[in-house]
């Protein structure tokens, strides 16, 4: 605090949150002279700490403070302000590196500093998600999910027209998801808490109205991605830290497949069940008996960061490596062609969008009724290759944000588009052009 117009500045002996702070991230003042801080406070010890991001207030120019709440989701404080209308009325800019949270108030009939409460988001319509991945049965094209980073699962039951959360009271940062065949209600996502405790895979059979925790041995394990046998949907694969894991009764139970290495991707061939594809950290592996045993394909010194089996032609198999290689057979695996997408579209300095231990990014599309295969590009954009990856193009423009591109969801049912990334989810419009989803939060 400083008493002279700021000409010397002294340290307040006490700070907002006591003894264990670890930060405080913004200040104001109200109309009485009351200032609130919000203070970033360690609530468990390392290795696994806890973060509470928490707002204090003193009434006597910072010489004490009082705890009156902190922000719903635990989400950060980036910014306070005070309503100049109404003392009692205070709003909070949140956000995580890479996407916005959106804004908090506090409810307007309470008097601030009475009790302790938490803030809620005030923010309907305006929030900004980063998506990891969208996903769809295709045969109800409607119905759609969408994993977040940070707020879980959302969902639109009108073909992207409005979103909601469908993951209320799980905070989530979700990496994957999986939709059964026939049946939208019931979806499946993994994800790790926005505490960074555990691991988690959760399955709902209402819509997302309600979810059962289906992690079992996954606890402590990142679940990059799940993949449903398109003829018994009750099995299940998850592509994880430690390989590929099997579940025979929709999660109930989890049993490792000797792959014998971490697993980025997973993918079912779309006739042939028993014949699965995973992408892993030293190269891509084919397993021809539902996970029994697998065979390497080809090796590689980094990720391989995805695999996808075309769905009109099974024998075609792509998968992209984390240096911009895009890899594709004709033949089931048997043999492989590489392009350099960095040096093909002349990227240089090209750097992935990809975090192993957080979330992985190039989730691949392939649309069927123009024969095209997307890939996302991290920051570069999204690339296209409409003659089985001879050529490729950026199909991305000025219309889209600078933004890390975590993965493409192609709907043939209805010829959508849609495309995931930091700065939220985006769909193709008419114009073949990319345009932000409204997400509104309704939970």
């Amino acid at each position: 605090s400083t008493t002279n117009r700021g000409q010397s500045w002294a340290a307040l002996a006490n700070q907002p949150g006591g003894n264990i702070p670890i930060g405080a991230s913004s200040i104001a003042v109200d109309s009485q002279g009351r200032l609130y801080a919000g203070a970033v406070s360690k609530a468990s010890p390392v290795p696994s700490p806890v973060y509470r991001y928490e707002v204090y207030r003193s009434t006597d120019h910072g010489a004490s403070w009082a705890f009156i709440g902190a922000l719903a989701d635990g989400n950060s404080i980036h910014t306070i302000a005070v309503d100049p209308n109404d003392d009692n009325v205070l709003y909070f800019g949140s956000g995580e590196a890479d996407h916005s949270a959106g804004v908090y108030k506090t409810p307007s009939t309470d008097e601030v500093g009475v009790a302790a409460y938490e803030f809620q988001p005030a923010n309907s319509g305006l929030r900004a998600y980063a998506v990891n991945v969208v996903a769809s049965n295709g045969a109800q094209p409607d119905v759609i999910y969408a994993a977040t980073d940070g707020q879980g699962v959302i969902k639109s039951s009108d073909g992207g027209g409005t979103w909601g959360r469908a993951s209320k009271g799980l905070q989530y940062r979700t990496y994957a998801l999986a939709v059964h065949p026939t049946d939208p209600n019931i979806a499946y996502f993994s994800g790790w808490d926005l505490y960074d405790t555990r691991g988690g895979v959760y399955r709902t059979g209402d819509g997302g109205n309600s979810w059962e925790d289906r992690t079992g041995v996954l606890q402590y394990l990142y679940v990059y991605d799940l993949a449903i046998d398109p003829v018994t949907p009750t099995t299940l694969y998850a592509a994880n830290a430690g390989g590929v894991a099997k579940t025979t009764d929709s999660g109930q139970n989890w049993a490792f497949t000797p792959l014998g290495t971490s697993a980025l991707g997973v993918a079912v061939h779309p006739t042939t069940p028993n014949v699965l594809y995973a992408a892993a950290a030293d190269g891509l592996y084919k397993s021809s008996n539902s996970g029994t045993a697998w065979t390497s394909l080809f090796t590689s010194t980094t990720w391989i960061l995805d695999v996808l089996v075309n769905p009109i032609s099974p024998s075609h198999v792509y998968a992209t490596h984390l240096d911009g290689t895009f890899w594709k057979s004709v033949n089931g695996g048997t043999n492989w062609t590489t392009t350099s997408l960095t040096d093909t579209l002349g990227i240089n300095n090209y750097v992935p969008n990809f975090y192993y231990t957080i979330s992985p990014a190039g989730r691949m599309a392939y649309d069927s009724r123009a024969d095209v295969v997307y890939v996302p590009l991290g920051r570069y954009g999204l690339v296209a290759s409409s003659d089985g990856g001879a050529t490729w193009n950026k199909v991305t423009g000025d219309d889209i944000p600078s933004m890390a591109m975590n993965s493409v969801f192609y709907q043939a049912q209805d010829d959508s588009l849609y495309l995931g990334g930091s700065a939220g989810l985006w769909m193709r419009g008419g114009n073949a052009l990319f345009m932000p989803m409204v997400l509104k939060d309704v939970s």
